[in-house]
């Protein structure tokens, strides 16, 4: 097993990569799971949802919890405002992660998904440069919120040819 994981307490669990659980143990963040995800997203004001997946088989996972809490803070000095007061941080965790990633247009592993007062506002998909991070979150920090785009599924009308 590499050095990274944390063996959970639970066996059958899958193990939480020390750095995942370290972002989670952040002020102003919190683990987040499909049966958690509404009260998450209704609680007022700016907030990310953080979905990573295996970090063997997406390594990038751990480049963004790293990153996520700096960025926040360095966003939030430019702001003028304490970190967990820019936005709070959602850690969705593995066994909500598919099932949250297709409500919230989160198709690449990782993504961190801006949402506003339950609305909507985009997603960072993938690990870039500090710029470029730091760059996209304002972006998305000034976006309206809106829908979420959620799953495309084709509705077929039973009354029509095919």
């Amino acid at each position: 097993m590499h050095d990274f994981l944390l063996a959970p307490a639970d066996t059958d669990a899958p193990a939480i990569p020390r750095l995942i659980d370290r972002l989670a143990a952040e002020p102003g963040t919190a683990w987040v799971e499909t049966d958690t995800l509404a009260d998450f997203l209704a609680a007022p004001g700016q907030a990310v949802l953080f979905v990573w997946s295996d970090p063997i088989r997406y390594p990038e996972c751990l480049d963004v919890a790293v990153v996520l809490p700096e960025i926040r803070r360095s966003l939030a000095a430019e702001a003028g405002v304490a970190p967990e007061a820019l936005f709070r941080i959602g850690v969705v965790g593995l066994a909500s992660e598919r099932a949250i990633a297709e409500k919230q247009g989160a198709l690449k592993r990782p993504s961190v998904v801006f949402v506003r007062d339950g609305g909507w506002q985009g997603v960072i998909g993938g690990m870039l440069d500090w710029s470029e991070f730091a760059a996209e979150a304002r972006r998305l920090l000034a976006t309206e919120p809106g829908r979420a785009p959620g799953i495309g599924i084709p509705v077929r009308n039973a009354d029509a040819c095919h």
